[in-house]
């Protein structure tokens, strides 16, 4: 959760094609954008979530920084991944210093990793009771301890002080679930029922579904943006580049008849390029 008592701070997201800073405003539970920046990230500097090359990435989020006067150095950041593994587990209904050794325990039977070497934490979802009494729904994330490592020395480079490391999936949903609470309509609130939200990324994409705004699901599919420019490049025979830009101006998911439809547009061959990349996902 983010610290109330800090007014502005820096939202740092880094993905592998761009980066997104944001100076936000805290005032109570809303939070407002107050300057935004999203740059190109230097090519072949993040891979999988590892940032290749800190000293490179660091000047680009300093110029950044700069640019658009975002003078804030208190920063929470957002990392993304197919190294970062989630699970949800039901705990005895515990107080917190208890839970915790419990977890650190449970963590071992639920990870088919080495421990020592990731980053463990959790978040209790809900309170559920049943025939054994109250217990917790909790969601466990690990992280390799590298890329943690990594994102502080970064946000030391950048003259940033880091109060909280977040994973793209958690994120996502707290950002859902306040513009669900804080929705002008009220039927939005009444009927929210379950709500998928897609995160996708230049190389990846992040799968989380609410309940009632209860987080119930996250997975991180290897498939991104930059799969669809390259179904559309194959299937329209043009460059990566050419398929970008079509992508951005004509993306769409078009409903017509497969076996009638003539294959004579761009639109339709867009749309069947997103069609088969979904498919796969």
């Amino acid at each position: 959760m983010v610290n109330l008592f800090v007014p502005k701070l820096i939202a740092l997201e880094i993905g592998s094609c761009n980066t997104k800073i944001a100076q936000v405003k805290v005032s109570g539970e809303k939070i407002y954008v107050d300057r935004f920046a999203m740059i190109p990230t230097p090519p072949e500097i993040v891979d999988d979530g590892r940032i290749l090359d800190i000293s490179v990435m660091a000047e680009h989020i300093k110029k950044a920084l700069r640019d658009k006067k975002m003078r804030k150095k208190n920063t929470v950041i957002t990392i993304s991944g197919t190294s970062i593994i989630t699970r949800e587990i039901i705990m005895p209904k515990a107080k917190t210093k208890e839970l915790q050794k419990m977890i650190k325990m449970e963590s071992v039977q639920h990870f088919p990793i080495n421990i020592d070497n990731y980053v463990l934490d959790y978040k209790v979802l809900e309170e559920i009771k049943n025939e054994k009494g109250s217990q917790y729904r909790v969601l466990l994330v690990a992280v390799p301890t590298v890329i943690v490592e990594e994102y502080m020395e970064l946000a030391d480079a950048c003259g940033l002080n880091v109060l909280s490391i977040d994973f793209a999936g958690n994120s996502m949903v707290k950002f859902m679930k306040n513009e669900i609470m804080y929705s002008s309509n009220k039927n939005d609130r009444e009927n929210e029922g379950a709500v998928a939200v897609l995160d996708i990324g230049c190389k990846t994409t992040t799968v989380s579904i609410l309940s009632e705004g209860i987080f119930q699901f996250n997975r991180i599919l290897p498939y991104g943006s930059q799969d669809f420019t390259n179904m559309i490049a194959n299937n329209l025979k043009i460059s990566y580049e050419e398929a970008d830009e079509l992508k951005i101006k004509k993306a769409a998911i078009v409903h017509y008849d497969y076996e009638t439809a003539p294959d004579i547009s761009e639109l339709i061959t867009v749309s069947r390029s997103i069609r088969a990349v979904l498919i796969n996902m």
